[in-house]
């Protein structure tokens, strides 16, 4: 029953579509009236472990590609003071017209 098309593993969509199946199940097992359940419970659960570790995985992914991102960040400014105030400046005003056009 794995809707899981994505071809990485461990991205945020196949993580979702995972999820949304463990739900879709344990709601069916919930439905369902005279059937023994253990061996689904625990199938499910087992499920809902291994998804906890990936989604750690994921944070521990993202939180290191930001903290990777913000040291080359800081290293550019350090080292190019006056482009990255160019750059800076014309954010500011790139949304300045953008949010002054709504207005």
């Amino acid at each position: 029953m794995n809707k899981n098309t994505d071809p990485h593993p461990h991205s945020p969509k196949a993580i979702l579509e995972e999820l949304e199946t463990l739900v879709e199940e344990a709601e069916q097992m919930a439905t369902e009236s005279g059937s023994p359940a253990g061996n689904g419970v625990e199938s499910v659960r087992d499920r809902f472990a291994a998804m906890q570790d990936r989604f750690g995985q994921l944070y521990v992914s993202a939180r290191n590609g930001l903290a990777a991102g913000a040291r080359h960040t800081g290293r550019f400014v350090r080292t190019n003071p006056g482009q990255s105030l160019a750059i800076a400046a014309g954010v500011g005003v790139l949304l300045g017209v953008i949010l002054g056009r709504r207005k």
